[in-house]
């Protein structure tokens, strides 16, 4: 019988894919905090303010108006589009200066993913409120929507220029969605 078979693996060579091995858990798990920040904001931001105002009658007055709904959506995916641009400036700079998380990459892949993330948010929640008739109904729908934002946080852009492509084809798709519900309710 060979003791050493039973004894625990010894010189065991590490390779990180992100971090390094100075990193904490916190660190490491930093990416997701910044994506589940980011995504939730501008979350219920935009589509809090959507339903309230369509609960208002605000959207009532607008769809009585000869403006196309892709139009409404337009101006309203410029400015929350815009609001999340500076969502994600802030939540960055807080993350990364006050808090410390650490960033071995490039800033400017970061900032560009994060506000990708933001713009899709924007457009998936237009279509989550012009499909929600009260502000509850956003805020449980958020739930099933922040689970893939966990999962989108990467590397370079190589590593994850296929997932950016997908995220913009979901802007588009969620915007197209949106502005196809907003001509069913004018309807």
């Amino acid at each position: 019988m060979n003791a050493s078979n039973y004894l625990p693996i010894e010189d065991m060579e590490t390779a990180y894919l992100h971090g390094n091995e100075d990193w904490r858990m916190f660190d490491c798990y930093g990416p997701v905090f910044i994506g589940i920040f980011l995504c939730v904001f501008t979350f219920i931001t935009s589509g809090m303010s959507l339903v309230t105002e369509r609960m208002g009658g605000t959207m009532t007055r607008f769809l009585a108006t000869p403006v196309k709904a892709g139009q409404i959506l337009g101006g309203y995916t410029l400015a929350f589009g815009l609001l999340a641009c500076l969502q994600s400036t802030i939540i960055l700079w807080v993350a990364l200066t006050f808090i410390g998380f650490p960033n071995e990459g490039n800033v400017g892949l970061v900032v560009f993913t994060c506000i990708t993330m933001a713009m899709v948010s924007v457009a998936l929640s237009l279509l989550v409120s012009g499909l929600a008739t009260t502000p509850f109904q956003v805020i449980q729908l958020i739930l099933l929507f922040v689970v893939p934002q966990i999962l989108l946080c990467g590397a370079n852009l190589a590593t994850v220029g296929f997932d950016l492509a997908i995220l913009w084809g979901f802007l588009a798709l969620f915007f197209t969605l949106a502005a196809a519900s907003f001509r069913k309710k004018r309807a």
